[in-house]
């Protein structure tokens, strides 16, 4: 789960987009490079410098 996004502007958007908010669930599918994550919505690739802005949880 999502406990808080910590990137700004464009990666900031992007990832709101896709869902990667805060109480949502992620799930990591591969963990490249680049890594590539699921939210219910969709599916996406990310570099590990983007990733790190995502602080997440063990549900």
């Amino acid at each position: 789960m999502v406990v808080a996004v910590t990137a700004a502007g464009a990666l900031a958007g992007r990832l709101q987009e896709l869902g990667v908010v805060p109480g949502a669930e992620v799930t990591l599918l591969r963990t490249g490079p680049p890594l590539l994550l699921a939210t219910r919505d969709a599916r996406f690739a990310l570099r590990a410098e983007e990733a790190n802005a995502i602080l997440v949880a063990e549900t």
